[in-house]
């Protein structure tokens, strides 16, 4: 899941924190194995990451005062993708 995570938010892997939670205060959802985790419970972490993703940008935007379609976000930090253009170029 931190993997998925990390990737959705374009960060390395070691900035990813994995809490757990007892299995006493979650509902019970059926089996949780093989695909069927990785189906139900990925998709669920990449759903929370895309929202995450898209509140940071809109917060980002408003800081730097530019539309979230011209921001990035790489190891941790938002930037503005035509900054990152300009550097590789």
């Amino acid at each position: 899941m931190a993997q998925l995570v990390a990737k959705a938010l374009n960060l390395p892997f070691q900035m990813v924190e994995v809490s757990s939670k007892d299995i006493f205060d979650s509902p019970d959802g059926g089996f949780t194995c093989a695909s069927r985790q990785t189906y139900n419970t990925g998709n669920a972490v990449l759903m929370a990451a895309e929202r995450m993703k898209s509140g940071l940008l809109q917060c980002a935007s408003e800081i730097l005062n530019l539309p979230t379609d011209e921001l990035v976000m790489e190891n941790g930090f938002v930037s503005s993708a035509l900054d990152q253009k300009t550097s590789a170029g």
